[in-house]
């Protein structure tokens, strides 16, 4: 049954990762394009990158389309999802770098933070039935099961480590034991590897709705020559 299941884990791996390639060159490259080419005088690729970071870290589409307290929890969540990354470095290298060594408090305390934003952010965008909404309870499924293994259900966190190495060394390895636990919470995360960068292009998409219209200043108002002839056709 663990020979099966690490097959299709591997296989599921990567596709996940093969399509979070594709969503983040579809963002870098056509999303920019599309929002330029239907909003003249919109804002170029550079400044729209620049505009998604600063949305990803301190959470300003929020803040400016929802309100503070909504833009405190996303910006919490933020953060806190950002020390759990740094603290889940340690499965990606061997051996562990010691600054990654350095985060890994604050990535436990991080991750106990992080599903208190998600909770009341996954409960406004199902109430409001918003776009994206599915990603955040994919982020709260992923943190309580992360949760669970590090404080009751521990798994094998050496075949675990084993398993992730062979995956991104291009070298895969069958897991020993297959834990219940840790494969929900890896199925998890590999459904936000997918549906993460879809949402940020769909986001993206839409924020040429706040960009107002701009005539271009090189086309010069044309004024008919002769009016007198405009009012002899209406005639």
């Amino acid at each position: 049954m663990a020979g099966f299941l690490s097959l299709f884990y591997i296989f599921f791996s990567y596709l996940a990762f093969f399509v979070l390639a594709a969503g983040t060159f579809y963002l870098f490259i056509r999303v920019p394009h599309a929002i330029s080419a239907s909003v003249p005088g919109g804002p170029g690729r550079f400044k729209l990158l620049v505009n998604l970071a600063g949305d990803v870290l301190f959470a300003r589409g929020t803040l400016k389309n929802e309100g503070k307290l909504l833009w405190f929890f996303e910006t919490v969540f933020h953060w806190a999802f950002f020390l759990v990354v740094l603290r889940h470095m340690r499965y990606f290298f061997y051996p562990v770098r010691g600054v990654i060594l350095g985060f890994q408090d604050s990535g436990i305390i991080a991750g106990y933070v992080l599903p208190v934003p998600l909770i009341m952010l996954a409960a406004v965008r199902l109430a409001r039935k918003t776009p994206g909404r599915i990603v955040y309870l994919l982020f709260l499924l992923a943190s309580l099961s992360g949760i669970l293994m590090t404080s009751l259900a521990r798994p094998d966190l050496v075949d675990i480590k084993a398993f992730v190495l062979g995956l991104i060394t291009l070298r895969p390895v069958l897991l020993e034991r297959a834990d219940p636990v840790f494969l929900f919470h890896f199925s998890m995360v590999l459904l936000l590897l997918v549906a993460v960068p879809l949402a940020m292009a769909r986001r993206a998409l839409n924020t040429q709705e706040d960009v107002p219209f701009k005539k271009p200043s090189s086309i010069p108002e044309i004024a008919p020559q002769n009016p007198g002839i405009l009012e002899k056709e209406e005639t």
